[in-house]
């Protein structure tokens, strides 16, 4: 009897244990999830029934989530026919009858988000006719860390302007907490401007004056786990500066036709010369006072100009000087004078030897010093030359296109340490009808100047009359005294003591 009754015992356990099914809970892929904190991700949970009578039939999967994340609504699914309900942290999936068979397997999945990194488990409980069965899902929220960068302002960046506009953009899973613009412009590397209020994914714009310099400057941000991002350094340059241009072209005097070569050099201390641009060979097709410009622009885009002028003259061009000028006198230099110059009042200081040349009516004439004393200035006017004696402050007229118009005018204005201060200025006079008469066109007569020299201040003549004056005196002294000696003779033969 005994042994029935212990027969009768196994019996039931095997009977029992082919209802209750071994249940296997997994992924489906069989490895851990690896979310990541702020983006939502795929959950998929396999669900295996191992059992093999028709009782182990599994009739509701229960997932339980963790109150970190947010479920997706909309996103689950599953593999076997089934009613999903759900609440904000439990997802059920159930079937009366059965939806997972014995020796089967049911696929179950969901989206959900956690935006704060950490280890989370999940529970998966599987129930049948016998019982239920629970099992953990351990795995843990990766942060992701933001990414910081500039919005505008590219390396190596060159402003003509100190009122710069920086951009900084941060872009998080999760979203920024704090967005800063850093910079060495203030002596040291720090933060020179906080956006605690910065928006995910957008950029941050903010105006900083800077003085003439160069600078780097770069973006960071962070997120509300701690993570943060530096972007690369970016050098910036803030010039307002033209260049400086030196401008000139040789020979500054050539004949028609002849090669003049132009050279110019610019520099710029800020942010660097860029570009160059000037005319080599300027033309010399045609007599006159000729000018060329050149313009150096440097890399934040500013320009420097400078004029260089040369003369052309008519005649052959394979003679030409770089010096002096019609009159080989003149060997200390000549400096040309615009057209545009010479209508507006010219003024240069000369030594001796040196002129001033200048074109009036396609022609060309110089005006150079001769002479030179502490009050005088002995000034040639050519090409028909013509030299005056001016005292400082004298102006003359002169002639100088045969047509009974006065054509320049020239002053004294200074002299000092052996220089003398003149301008020259183109008018337009009628020659006086009593001058033309007198056939002296070459200059005016009536000027200040020349009525100093009329009275004998600095004038060659004037010297002379005082010379025969004092003959004069001398020779009737002597004749006075040869007749007081032959009155006294004749009186001593008288007979008179």
């Amino acid at each position: 009897m005994g042994g029935k009754k212990l027969l009768l015992f196994w019996f039931l356990l095997v009977l029992t244990s082919l209802v209750i099914a071994d249940i296997v809970i997994d992924t489906s892929s069989g490895s851990d999830f690896a979310p990541s904190q702020g983006i939502s991700y795929l959950f998929n949970i396999s669900v295996e029934n191992t059992g093999i009578s028709e009782n182990s039939n599994i009739t509701e999967v229960n997932i339980t989530i963790d109150s970190d994340f947010v479920f997706s609504a909309g996103s689950n699914d599953s593999s076997v026919t089934s009613t999903f309900t759900n609440t904000s942290t439990v997802l059920r999936w159930r079937k009366t009858g059965g939806m997972i068979g014995a020796n089967t397997t049911g696929y179950f999945w969901f989206n959900a988000t956690s935006d704060t990194s950490g280890s989370y488990s999940f529970s998966v409980k599987a129930t049948n006719s016998s019982g239920s069965e629970t099992t953990a899902l351990n795995f843990d929220v990766t942060s992701t860390a933001p990414v910081a960068s500039q919005a505008n302002l590219v390396n190596n960046y060159n402003s003509s302007t100190t009122n710069l506009s920086f951009g900084a953009y941060c872009g998080d899973n999760v979203g920024p907490d704090v967005v800063q613009i850093w910079g060495n412009w203030t002596g040291t590397w720090h933060a020179n401007k906080t956006n605690a209020t910065s928006t995910n994914g957008s950029t941050w714009t903010v105006y900083i004056v800077l003085p003439e310099g160069g600078y780097k400057w770069a973006a960071w941000c962070n997120d509300t786990s701690g993570y943060s991002d530096y972007s690369a350094n970016r050098t910036i340059t803030v010039d307002t500066t033209d260049p400086t241009v030196s401008y000139n072209c040789i020979p500054i005097t050539v004949r028609v036709g002849a090669t003049v070569t132009c050279n110019c050099t610019g520099t710029d201390t800020g942010s660097g010369v860029a570009d160059t641009d000037l005319t080599i060979h300027p033309y010399s097709g045609s007599s006159g006072t000729k000018d060329t410009v050149c313009n150096v622009t440097d890399y934040a885009g500013n320009i420097g100009s400078a004029t260089a002028l040369y003369v052309v003259e008519r005649g052959s061009s394979s003679s030409s000087s770089s010096s002096g000028g019609a009159d080989p006198y003149f060997s200390g230099g000549t400096f040309a004078v615009s057209s545009s110059q010479l209508a507006q009042k010219y003024s240069k200081t000369l030594e001796k030897k040196q002129q001033l040349k200048f074109t009036i009516e396609n022609e060309d004439h110089y005006v150079g010093i001769v002479d030179l004393t502490n009050t005088t200035a002995t000034i040639n006017v050519s090409s028909d030359s013509v030299q005056i004696v001016f005292n400082i402050g004298d102006s003359n007229k002169f002639e100088v296109t045969e047509d009974s118009y006065y054509d320049l005018l020239v002053t004294l204005n200074n002299i000092s340490n052996d220089e003398a201060n003149i301008s020259v200025i183109s008018i337009n006079e009628a020659v006086p009808e009593d001058l033309l008469n007198q056939g002296n066109q070459g200059n005016d007569q009536n000027n200040s100047n020349n009525d100093s020299n009329q009275d004998g201040d600095g004038d060659d003549g004037g010297e002379g009359g005082v010379f025969w004056v004092m003959v004069i005196i001398v020779v009737v002294l002597i004749v006075l005294f040869v007749l007081f000696l032959l009155w006294k003779k004749k009186r001593e033969s008288e007979g008179f003591e």
